[in-house]
């Protein structure tokens, strides 16, 4: 599974088929503004976006966990999973939240 995160806040979800060829399966609503990042850590997708909000969807289903609308004070500009599971955000504001 591929997520791409757009600039209207949608995840497009691409899966590879058994001929090996990917191709478009799915889109999800991750946010309502530009996704600025993406992580996925086996069991959750974290996104963050252009108003500093982060987003916790469960990768199975891409069921909404938690959302957390104040995560930085500026526009969010990076995410990425640590290797024990957790994710970091960085932003505009000069700050990277684990």
């Amino acid at each position: 599974m591929l997520v791409v995160g757009a600039y209207t806040g949608e995840g497009l979800v691409f899966e590879q088929a058994e001929n090996g060829e990917i191709g478009f399966s799915s889109m999800m609503v991750l946010h309502d503004n530009a996704i600025k990042g993406l992580a996925c850590n086996g069991t959750h997708l974290f996104s963050v976006s252009a108003t500093g909000s982060a987003a916790f969807h469960d990768a199975g289903n891409f069921e909404p966990v938690a959302i957390i609308p104040d995560a930085h004070d500026k526009i969010a500009n990076g995410a990425a999973a640590l290797p024990d599971g957790r994710f970091v955000s960085v932003s505009r504001d000069r700050k990277l939240r684990v």
